[in-house]
């Protein structure tokens, strides 16, 4: 599953962050070449900040694209 985010504050990552944490497969951030742990607060607090990146992991998790619609760019 991959789409595109962007996350515009520190409360969006820290609640972005939240939600990720809470799923046990690997979910990734990519910012240019860089490849993030989604479930890294300093990782994504370092990197992404009102950036649009794409978020990609390995399942079809329709929970997880719903819980996270308030962040994927339009």
């Amino acid at each position: 599953m991959k789409f595109t985010l962007k996350l515009l504050s520190p409360n969006d990552v820290k609640e972005f962050v939240n939600i990720t944490s809470q799923y046990d497969y690997d979910i990734d951030l990519k910012n240019g070449t860089y490849v993030i742990d989604a479930k890294s607060l300093l990782g994504v607090m370092g990197a992404c900040t009102r950036r649009q990146m794409e978020l990609s992991t390995a399942r079809e998790d329709v929970t997880l694209k719903h819980r996270l619609q308030n962040f994927i760019a339009a």
